[in-house]
């Protein structure tokens, strides 16, 4: 009935916007829309955008980056990066000088860097490792420019043995279990 088709049609926003919230969206809507919609990001914002769907296969992520929509007007026609919105989405805009972290961890989420994290310390954050889940290759998403994300794998084994580093973890980074 009415309750499905009501729930179907809300979004939220999340985050370092001016209006967070949940809105109806109806017709096609892109992610420029959605932050539109929300009076767009407030200036402490980073230059990343979290969205969090429910996809066939289970909870699915994105992470968009602000600097290439802002930059690029070309880009509001590429897919991959002014994302159309879809019912039930969760879109969070999360502050500048965090870190994130996703996949098989006790607490995923946003976490301020307010002193030096390494890897290992992040992840206590994050509430440690949910060990049924994880693997233990670990994947840091680091920001070279506003065009290049670098992918920075991590055997987070043979950091627990001491035999890698623990590599430090910088602003704006995403690490993925």
């Amino acid at each position: 009935g009415v309750l499905v088709t009501d729930y179907r049609q809300k979004v939220s926003i999340i985050g370092a916007v001016q209006k967070p919230g949940e809105f109806v969206i109806s017709g096609p809507k892109t992610l420029i829309d959605l932050l539109a919609m929300a009076g767009g990001v407030s200036p402490t914002a980073g230059t990343q955008v979290h969205l969090y769907r429910r996809g066939p296969n289970g909870q699915e992520s994105y992470v968009i980056d602000l600097l290439v929509l802002a930059s690029n007007p070309g880009s509001y026609n590429d897919k991959n990066i002014n994302q159309p919105i879809q019912a039930g989405d969760v879109v969070n805009v999360p502050q500048a000088g965090m870190f994130f972290v996703d996949g098989a961890v006790k607490t995923p989420g946003s976490y301020a860097l307010e002193r030096r994290f390494t890897l290992k310390q992040a992840l206590a954050k994050a509430g440690g490792m949910n060990t049924d889940l994880a693997s233990s290759e670990i994947v840091i998403y680091r920001r070279k420019d506003p065009k290049e994300v670098q992918a920075i794998s991590v055997d987070f084994d043979a950091v627990l043995a001491g035999s890698a580093a623990d590599p430090p973890i910088e602003a704006d980074d995403v690490i993925l279990v």
